[in-house]
């Protein structure tokens, strides 16, 4: 691993580990959803909150765990080829031992702007329940 790989590796964890909180917000919007469901205000968007919620939250936790690995690869506690046996081992490595840094840098910051989107639609989601 060069130097501008280590760096990059580390920017994005950087950002990994900042967009990771969005997860919270995906989980405090599915709870009032879920109260607007129970109360019977606006079935539709509210189930559309949850659902919506659901995927966001499951981005969070991918977005938390690549904070992690992206974190570990730049502290050098964990190598290239050991996170790809690893993946590998999980069932989970899909070609990406061929990847470059950058090209799976560039797959985590993908990974940010999915939840973001997700989380932006889960609001204007939330906005519809109050005007049902």
């Amino acid at each position: 691993m060069t130097s501008e790989d280590r760096a990059q590796i580390l920017l994005t964890a950087r950002l990994l580990r900042g967009a990771a909180s969005m997860q919270w917000l995906a989980v405090g919007l599915t709870i009032l959803a879920a109260w607007a469901l129970i109360r019977g205000h606006g079935m539709i968007p509210s189930i559309a909150v949850i659902l919506l919620g659901l995927v966001a939250i499951f981005f969070g936790i991918r977005i938390s765990l690549d904070a992690g690995l992206f974190e570990d690869i730049a502290a050098e506690r964990l190598t290239t080829s050991e996170l790809d046996n690893a993946l590998r081992a999980l069932g989970k490595n899909r070609g990406s031992e061929m990847r470059s840094w950058s090209d799976r840098c560039s797959g985590a910051r993908r990974l940010i702007l999915s939840c973001s989107f997700v989380t932006i639609m889960q609001l204007v989601s939330v906005v519809m329940i109050r005007w049902t």
